[in-house]
């Protein structure tokens, strides 16, 4: 996705790129936008970092590892490939 790519004008097969204008950089002009609008002004504070098991609320379990050889039921050696699990 090309943020520069018109929306009207581009296409599946083309994209029409808009051309900008101009920007605004003084930070009180830039403040009254938001303002005219009732939002807020200052980006959010930022909280401390999470593992995804407490993003989620709850404790995620270790995933389970084969080991790399074992021995099945006849005593020869079968690999991680080889070692179904049961129905």
């Amino acid at each position: 996705m090309d943020a520069l790519a018109c929306p009207r004008r581009s296409g599946p097969t083309r994209t029409v790129l808009m051309v900008v204008l101009a920007f605004l950089a003084d930070p009180a002009v830039v403040g009254k936008i938001p303002r005219h609008f009732g939002l807020p002004t200052v980006a959010p504070v930022l909280a401390p970092a999470r593992s995804p098991g407490q993003a989620l609320g709850v404790a995620l379990a270790p995933v389970p590892t084969l080991p790399e050889r074992c021995e099945d039921d006849a005593g020869e050696r079968a690999t991680p490939d080889s070692i179904r699990p049961p129905p």
